[in-house]
């Protein structure tokens, strides 16, 4: 995908420079260019905060996968005692555990215990 945007916003500079000066002056140019390139310089933040969420729910799963006590709300969540929805990335307790009944719990709420 990266590629693909790369090689579109380079031709969109391309076809913008190469537009004669009649048609866009190159005081309009630079703007348009400038104001592409924080249109790009915002989607790639936006995809570099969403790996970096998506990496962290990605570690949390995989050790409450493994055994390991979440840290979650000053709740400790176990795999004896929740279940992990992958459909909305959140514990849900399991249907024994009545103490904890109702209780919804986002994976980003949640640290892993060492």
């Amino acid at each position: 995908m990266q590629i693909i945007l790369f090689l579109l916003v380079t031709v969109l500079i391309v076809f913008i420079f190469s537009l004669d000066s009649e048609t866009l002056s190159k005081k309009a140019k630079i703007f348009l260019l400038l104001g592409i390139g924080i249109v790009v310089l915002a989607g790639w933040f936006y995809e570099a905060s969403l790996l970096n969420t998506q990496e962290r729910k990605r570690a949390i799963v995989s050790a409450f996968e493994q055994g390991k006590i979440l840290t979650c709300k000053d709740i400790n969540v176990t795999s004896k005692e929740f279940l992990f929805s992958s459909g909305t990335s959140v514990f849900v307790p399991l249907g024994h555990v009545t103490h904890f009944k109702g209780v919804v719990i986002d994976v980003l709420d949640c640290k892993i215990d060492q």
